[in-house]
């Protein structure tokens, strides 16, 4: 169950990323005419412009970092969640070992096996 949640998690981050990307384009396309635009305005409307386009910048590199972020915690909650199940598997394995060693004991004792 636990599996199923991580790998939708991780496949909407992945999207999410791609969809970053995709839009890498057009932020920079918005940059680049801001910029173009400053040259031409003096004043306040240039100090309101380029604020905006400082803004645009820390927000773009904020939603960048975040998504980083949020994909390492996912890959790293998945690679505990392998580990665990690991863990689990070896666990049952050794009951199962115990349980069988201890059904032959008995049943050796019993038969004289």
């Amino acid at each position: 169950m636990y599996t199923c949640l991580l790998v939708l998690c991780v496949t909407d981050m992945q999207t999410l990323q791609k969809q970053l990307g995709a839009r890498l384009t057009n932020k920079n396309a918005v940059s680049k005419a801001g910029k173009l635009l400053m040259k031409s305005k003096t004043g306040e409307d240039r100090a309101v412009l380029k604020k905006k386009l400082v803004d645009l910048d820390r927000e773009w590199d904020k939603a960048c970092s975040v998504s980083v972020d949020r994909q390492d915690k996912l890959e790293n909650a998945y690679q505990e969640l392998a580990e665990f199940r690991y863990i689990r598997l070896l666990c049952s394995v050794r009951y199962c070992s115990q349980l069988l060693y201890n059904i032959i004991q008995l049943y050796s004792h019993q038969f004289g096996f």
